[in-house]
């Protein structure tokens, strides 16, 4: 029914409350444990989010902003669709609520892909599942070496790497396993230098960045690694400012940003400039959220918090501007970019004035 090629996607790390209250207390910060405590009463949910991979979105009028999340049918999820003229969140179609939770997400050649996840609590999983969005059908894949959650992930030149995670033990991961699309197969490559899980994953010249999430000790890192393909090898990169896991990493303006992660500290966003080596703080718009996206998104950075608000970040005036929120209010987050010129929205979508 639909002819779509869903592309240029990395993932964030999918999380839930229940973790972070477990990283929370071993760090010691019963105040905010507290807090998350409530919040998890209140929920009962959990998140999983990805965030678009920004290389080739050089022009807002290139692409479309999406994001997906439950409805009220516990079953159901539902895509919308942005459209930045009018200012107005659409319902696109729907998809069977993936079974899972914890689970990693990533678009890639027209499928929604997950990976991993929990089947229940601390009963982790190396299943590949493949779904159309469009169709609402789902294809399994080979499934990875190794049963975890919160891995990162990202594509290069074909390949689907996936980074690190959490598994049974409970176990904290340096491993990299990449998967080849065209032979549904998986190789292990070279390690991370620093096992971590909740971390931040993006794609920059050809090279992997993977930056902040959780180690040893249930401890955060400001640590980042950057990995070349073609010579299998991991380099150490300038450490950000600030400790951070759950967050989001992009590039810019010649620069790479880092925003949200770490709840009780109140951390800012920062940015990394590429010609003096040096980070420095940035006004964060979106108040240090932990479920944090990032998507650059013509000239300017897409983020959300809070699971429906949007705001449009200027990268040289560090202006913000709020987007009209989605209906979809949830923990659950999911958002993506897609080719205008793959896709006819005119007979899907369903106006909402919202």
């Amino acid at each position: 029914m639909y002819k779509k090629n869903l592309e240029n996607i990395i993932w964030h790390i999918g999380s839930s409350l229940r973790d972070v209250i477990q990283i929370t207390y071993k760090m010691k910060s019963f105040k905010t444990l507290s807090l998350f405590i409530l919040l998890a009463i209140v929920t009962f949910v959990h998140s999983a989010t990805v965030i678009a991979k920004d290389e080739s979105t050089k022009s807002d009028e290139q692409y479309t902003l999406f994001a997906v999340g439950p409805t009220s049918n516990p079953k159901a999820y539902t895509v919308e669709v942005y459209d930045p003229e009018k200012d107005l969140w659409s319902i696109f179609t729907k998809f069977e609520r993936i079974t899972n939770y914890d689970y990693s997400p990533f678009v890639f050649n027209g499928k929604l892909l997950i990976f991993g996840g929990e089947t229940d609590a601390f009963v982790y999983s190396n299943e590949v599942v493949a779904y159309d969005l469009m169709k609402n059908t789902s294809t399994n894949l080979s499934p990875m070496g190794e049963k975890k959650t919160k891995v990162g992930i990202s594509e290069i030149d074909g390949y689907i790497y996936v980074t690190g995670g959490q598994g049974n033990g409970p176990s904290i991961y340096d491993t990299v396993e990449r998967y080849d699309p065209k032979t549904d197969s998986w190789a292990f490559m070279a390690p991370m230098l620093t096992k971590r899980y909740f971390h931040a994953v993006n794609v920059w010249e050809g090279k992997m960045y993977v930056a902040g999430g959780v180690f040893e000790g249930d401890k955060s890192t400001n640590s980042i690694e950057i990995y070349d393909p073609k010579s299998n090898t991991w380099t150490l990169g300038t450490p950000m400012q600030v400790n951070r896991y759950g967050f989001s990493i992009v590039f810019a303006d010649a620069s790479l940003f880092a925003f949200g992660g770490d709840w009780y500290n109140g951390v800012q966003g920062e940015r990394f400039n590429f010609t003096t080596k040096k980070w420095s703080k940035i006004i964060n718009p979106i108040d240090s959220t932990m479920w944090s996206e990032a998507i650059v998104f013509g000239e300017n950075i897409i983020l959300s918090a809070n699971y429906d608000i949007y705001h449009e970040f200027n990268p040289k005036t560090n202006e913000v501007r709020e987007l009209k929120s989605r209906t979809l209010k949830t923990s659950e987050t999911l958002s993506f970019l897609l080719k205008k010129s793959l896709v006819n929205l005119a007979p899907q979508v369903e106006e909402r004035n919202n």
